[in-house]
């Protein structure tokens, strides 16, 4: 049985909450105050400007090329997986949905809200073809539609107790994350907000969507008996 917080701690959350919300309106909560702004800021960049720059210098050797293949071929390696187990055990379609949302609300969102391709860009095809991973100089900005099916498989992993997967799954995207901010190919919010939308769709299908549907299907047959 759920027991609710005593009147008094629920008294002291909301006056620390208001006090939050009243200094957020008078202070920004120590956020900077924003003028006018030529271009797109990421404290990321700055902090592996060291990186970037040494990368910069190789650039027509492609040493980074070795990364991205790995990187390319670990991530294809566990979707194709993911997919054959899906082909052997799947009992409903929420995966293939899954994955259709994602990248239908991915191309939604490259379509009417662009950032520019920011300054060091070293993105660039390593030789080998991904089936996850695009090196196409495209809007792939505000979300990274990669990061969002590496952890659409992570949760899969983790549902089906597949711990190892899951690991190297959390591994691949620790690495792309890492190289993404390397390269320049995205920015610091592109990767965090591909980890929240591959876990939010992963939810909404998981939790409301798919079982909606079942309830309706069970319904329907046993209307029909």
């Amino acid at each position: 049985m759920n027991q609710s917080p005593p009147l008094a701690y629920r008294i002291f959350l909301l006056i620390f909450f208001c006090i939050l919300l009243i200094l957020n309106t008078f202070t920004g909560l120590g956020l900077p105050i924003m003028n006018k702004i030529d271009c797109t800021i990421d404290s990321t960049f700055t902090n592996t400007e060291e990186i970037n720059s040494f990368l910069q210098k190789f650039k027509d050797k492609n040493i980074q090329g070795p990364i991205l293949i790995i990187i390319s071929l670990l991530s294809d390696c566990l979707f194709v997986y993911q997919c054959i187990r899906w082909i052997q055990l799947g009992k409903s379609f929420r995966f293939v949905f899954e994955i259709v949302a994602l990248y239908a609300i991915k191309i939604c969102f490259g379509l009417i809200f662009r950032l520019e391709t920011p300054l060091g860009y070293l993105m660039t095809y390593p030789g080998i073809p991904s089936i996850t991973i695009s090196y196409l100089n495209t809007n792939a900005f505000f979300f990274n539609g990669t990061i969002g099916l590496l952890t659409i498989l992570i949760k899969e992993f983790y549902y089906s107790k597949k711990e190892m997967l899951m690991l190297f799954t959390i591994f691949d995207i620790l690495l792309y994350s890492s190289s993404l901010i390397f390269l320049r190919a995205n920015y610091c919010i592109d990767i965090l907000f591909g980890v929240l939308f591959g876990d939010f769709i992963d939810e909404i299908f998981r939790n409301w969507i798919y079982k909606e549907y079942k309830a309706a299907i069970i319904k329907e047959l046993s209307n029909s008996i």
